[in-house]
C-alpha cells in the first residue's frame, strides 16, 4: 500500500519547522511527523522543541476544532525516544531534567481545547506510545507493522514521559504492568481488545476512516467515552487496597521469577507504576521522571544501550568490509533433511513466505519435519498471532519431497543431516549435479571446517556455513562461515537471506567451533571438570543462573544433548589440543546412555517442577560430591575459560571485532545482556586483572588458563577489548 500524503492547506506564517507539519483541513487540523532523511520518527531533543512550539500555536488558535496526530513515514507512527540521547545522559539529575521536559510537551496535547486523534499506522513505540496516549482518543490500522508498547525496559530504563501512570489508567492496572514490565508490543487487533486503542481500522482505508473517527468526535464533544469491558475481577482488584497490592505482589514475583533481581529497571517500573497509581499527575510525573534519570545512567542501561547499537549495526553490515549488498534475493530455496533442525528452517523460511522444498529420504522421515511446522502455524493461530489466511499462504509455500524434482529451480539449499564430515561430502557431490551452477549450497554444520566439506567440490566458491541454532524459531543469532574459496557474492547472498529470515547473522572465520561453540565449550567443559573435583550439579547450575545465565551449564548440556557435546568437544581437542581436552563426564554420561532430555534422562530427570538431578548420577559417575568452598572461584573459573578463548579468538581474526564477538555469544548463548556481552563484562575488570587471576586458575588447573597472548599485550598497554569514550 502506497501511504497517501495529508492533502489539506499547510498553514502558512509564523513557524517554520523541519520534522513537523500542521496542515488546515475542512473542519479539523492535522499535525503530522515527518522527520527529514530518516526512515522514522523520533522524539529528539529537536523535535520535542517543535512539538512544543507547535502545541502553543495550536492551542492559540480560536478555530482549532480538532487534532490528527498522524507520521509521514510508511509503517512508523513514532518510534520512540533518541536512544543516542539516552547514551549521551551524563548524570541522574540530567536525565530526570529531560523527562520532566517530554512530560511537559505531551501534557500539551492533553490540554488541548478540542479532541485529538492518534492515528497509528505502524510502530508507536516507547515516547510514541506515550504521545499517543496522552492524546484523546487513539485509533490504529490493522497493517502488518503497526505495533503499540513501552519497551523500554528493555534498554534498562522505563517509560519516562507519562507513560507510567497513564497505560494502567488507560488499560487496566494488571494489563498497564503487563504492557510496562513485558515490553510486550500489541497489534492494532489485540490493543483494541485490551483497550489502548478505540478503533482499529483496515489499513487500505485507514486515512479515511481516521478523519471520519475525528469529526464523530468532533461532533460529540462532551459525550463521556463508552466504558471499557472490564472483569468483575479486574474492577475488584483496582479498586481495593488489598486487590492492588496483591496485584503489585504478583507483579513483583514474576519480575524476580524472570530477571533474579539483575535488570533493576523492571523492579523501579513496577514501583514507580504503585506509586503512580495513588498519587495526582504532577506527582507521579515527578516520581517517573526522578526513576528515569538514576536508571539512564545505571551500567546495566549502558550495556543495553550498547548491546541495542551493535544489534543495529550488524543490522546495517553487508557481511563483506566495505561491499554493499548486491545481487539478487533468495526467491526459493531447498532444506536437505527435514530433522528437528531441518523441518525447524524449512519452516522458518515458508514463514517469510518464500518457497522452500524439503527433501529426506522416504516419506516417513519428511512427515515429522511437515507436521511440526504445521504445528507451530497452528499454535501462532491459536494465540492469534496469524490470520488463518496467512497460514494458508504460508504452508502452501512448503513442499515436502523425497526426489529432487525442481531443485534446478533453486538459489539456495540448506543442508541440514548428520554431523559427519563423509556424509556431507556426498550429500554435496549429490546436490551439484541436481541444482544450477550458481545456486548457493549452505551447510548447517556446528563445528565441521567448511573448507574440508567444500573438498572436492565442482564449485567450492557457492559453498557456505549457514548454522543455525536450536531451537530456531527462538535463537536470533546465525554463524555465517565462508570459506577461502567462498566468493564475496556468495556471503552477501547468505548474509541477506538470514536477515530476510529474521537473524542477526554474525560472519566468522571457518576455524573448528567457528565462534559460538569454540567458546561455549571451554565454558561446558570446566563445569563437567568441576563436577569430576566433586562439585554439585545442581548448586553450579544455580551459580550460574545467579551470574546471569539464561538456565545453568549442565541444564544446557542435557538441552543440546551429551553425545552433540563430546562430538564439538571431540573436534575442538583435536584442533588445539591439551587446553581443550575434555573432561572424561562426557565420555561416561554417553555411555551410560545419559543424552539429556531427548532420551529423559541426564544429569537430570523429569520436567517441569518435578525436575531434579537424576538419583543415580553420582554414583554412575563415580564421583563424590562436597560442599563447593569458593563459590566465586567456581564462577570465575567457567567464566574465564570463555573469557581467555574469546582473547583468542579475536587475535585469530576468528571474529571481525569484540562487540561481533558480544553479540554472537549474547544472542547464541544468552551470555547476560545486562553484563554488556563477553569482552564488555571483561573490560570492567581490566586486562591486568584479568592475566593475575588466569595465573592463580593456571598453577593448580594447568595450560587452559594460561593468559593469551592478546591479555598480556593487552596488560602491558593497559589497553581494554573496547576502546574509552
Amino acid at each position: 500500500m502506497h501511504r497517501r500524503r495529508p492533502r489539506g492547506r499547510l498553514r502558512r506564517g509564523g513557524l517554520l519547522m523541519e520534522t513537523i507539519r500542521i496542515i488546515d483541513h475542512d473542519g479539523f487540523t492535522e499535525l503530522c511527523f515527518d522527520l527529514p532523511e530518516s526512515r522514522v520518527n523520533t522524539l529528539a531533543a529537536r523535535v520535542l522543541d517543535e512539538v512544543e512550539r507547535a502545541l502553543t500555536e495550536l492551542a492559540r488558535r480560536p478555530d482549532l476544532r480538532g487534532l490528527l496526530v498522524t507520521s509521514a513515514k510508511p509503517g512508523c507512527f513514532i518510534a520512540g525516544a533518541d536512544i543516542h540521547e539516552i547514551e549521551q545522559i551524563a548524570d541522574a539529575a540530567t536525565g530526570a531534567r529531560l523527562a520532566a521536559r517530554g512530560q511537559a510537551i505531551l501534557q500539551g496535547f492533553a490540554e488541548l481545547p478540542c479532541p485529538t486523534v492518534a492515528a497509528i499506522d505502524g510502530a508507536a513505540l516507547g515516547g510514541g506510545c506515550e504521545l499517543a496516549l496522552a492524546c484523546d482518543w487513539r485509533v490504529a490500522s490493522d497493517g502488518p507493522k503497526t505495533r503499540i508498547g513501552l519497551p523500554e525496559v528493555q534498554l534498562g530504563i522505563l517509560p519516562g514521559f507519562g507513560g507510567c501512570y497513564r497505560m494502567p489508567r488507560r488499560v487496566g492496572l494488571e494489563q498497564g504492568l503487563a504492557m510496562i514490565l513485558g515490553a510486550k508490543l500489541l497489534d492494532g487487533r489485540h490493543a483494541l481488545k485490551v483497550g489502548l486503542v478505540d478503533g482499529c481500522i483496515p489499513q487500505a482505508i485507514f486515512r479515511v476512516e481516521a478523519e471520519r473517527f475525528l469529526r464523530a468526535c468532533i461532533q460529540g464533544v462532551g459525550k463521556q467515552r463508552p466504558p471499557r469491558k472490564r472483569s468483575l475481577r479486574a474492577r475488584l482488584l483496582e479498586a481495593l487496597p488489598l486487590g492492588r497490592k496483591l496485584v503489585f505482589a504478583q507483579a513483583r514475583k514474576g519480575v524476580m521469577a524472570k530477571t533474579h533481581g539483575h535488570y533493576p529497571a523492571a523492579l523501579r517500573a513496577l514501583a514507580v507504576v504503585e506509586a503512580a497509581w495513588s498519587n495526582p499527575r504532577p506527582r507521579a510525573f515527578e516520581i517517573e521522571a526522578h526513576a528515569l534519570g538514576e536508571l539512564a545512567v545505571s551500567p546495566e542501561c549502558r550495556a543495553l544501550v550498547a548491546l541495542y547499537f551493535g544489534a543495529e549495526q550488524l543490522k546495517r553490515e553487508s557481511g563483506v568490509p566495505g561491499v554493499a549488498p548486491t545481487g539478487r534475493p533468495v526467491a526459493r530455496a531447498g532444506v536437505l533433511g527435514a530433522g528437528v533442525m531441518g523441518g525447524g528452517i524449512a519452516q522458518l523460511i515458508a514463514d517469510r513466505e518464500i518457497t522452500v522444498r524439503m527433501k529426506d529420504l522416504e516419506p516417513r522421515l519428511v512427515a515429522p519435519g511437515v507436521a511440526a511446522a504445521h504445528t507451530l502455524w497452528r499454535t501462532a493461530i491459536d494465540h492469534h498471532r496469524l490470520e488463518p489466511r496467512d497460514y494458508r499462504r504460508r504452508a502452501a509455500c512448503l513442499t515436502p519431497t523425497t526426489t529432487y524434482h525442481g531443485f534446478r529451480h533453486l538459489d539456495l539449499v540448506v543442508e541440514a543431516v548428520v554431523e559427519r564430515l563423509g556424509v556431507k561430502r556426498a550429500l554435496l557431490a549429490e546436490v551439484e549435479r541436481e541444482i544450477r551452477d550458481d545456486a548457493i549450497f549452505a551447510t548447517n554444520t556446528s563445528s565441521l571446517p567448511i573448507h574440508e566439506i567444500a573438498a572436492g567440490a565442482a564449485y567450492p566458491e557457492r559453498v557456505i556455513g549457514l548454522h543455525f541454532f536450536n531451537p530456531v524459531r527462538r535463537m536470533v543469532l546465525v554463524e555465517v562461515i565462508p570459506s577461502q574459496a567462498t566468493s564475496a557474492a556468495t556471503t552477501l547472498a547468505t548474509v541477506a537471506f538470514a536477515k530476510r529470515l529474521g537473524k542477526v547473522p554474525v560472519v566468522v572465520a571457518d576455524q573448528p567451533g567457528f565462534l559460538v561453540n569454540r567458546l561455549l565449550l571451554p565454558y561446558l567443559n570446566e563445569a563437567a571438570l568441576l563436577l569430576e573435583e566433586g562439585s554439585d550439579v545442581a548448586t553450579l547450575d544455580a551459580l550460574m543462573v545467579e551470574f546471569g545465565m539464561p538456565m545453568g551449564p549442565f541444564t544446557l548440556m542435557d538441552a543440546v544433548g551429551l553425545d552433540i557435546c563430546q562430538e564439538v568437544a571431540g573436534v575442538l581437542h583435536g584442533a588445539f589440543g591439551e587446553r581443550m581436552r575434555p573432561s572424561a563426564i562426557l565420555a561416561r554420561m554417553v555411555e551410560t546412555g545419559r543424552l539429556g532430555d531427548k532420551a529423559g534422562r541426564g544429569f537430570y530427570r523429569g520436567k517441569g517442577k518435578k525436575r531434579r538431578v537424576d538419583d543415580t548420577l553420582y554414583h554412575d559417575l563415580g564421583t563424590r560430591q562436597r560442599e563447593i568452598g569458593n563459590r566465586a572461584a567456581a564462577v570465575d573459573r567457567m567464566v574465564l575459560a570463555m573469557v581467555n578463548e574469546a582473547a583468542r579468538c579475536l587475535a585469530e581474526g576468528v571474529v571481525a571485532s569484540p562487540l561481533h564477538l558480544d553479540m554472537a555469544m549474547v544472542l547464541g548463548t544468552g551470555f547476560p545482556p545486562f553484563r554488556g556481552g563477553l569482552l564488555r563484562d571483561a573490560d570492567r575488570r581490566g586486562a591486568q586483572a584479568l592475566c593475575d587471576r588466569l595465573a592463580v586458575l593456571a598453577q593448580p588447573h594447568g595450560e587452559r588458563f594460561t593468559p593469551a597472548p592478546l591479555l598480556i599485550e593487552m596488560a602491558a598497554a593497559a589497553r581494554p577489548f573496547y576502546p574509552v569514550g
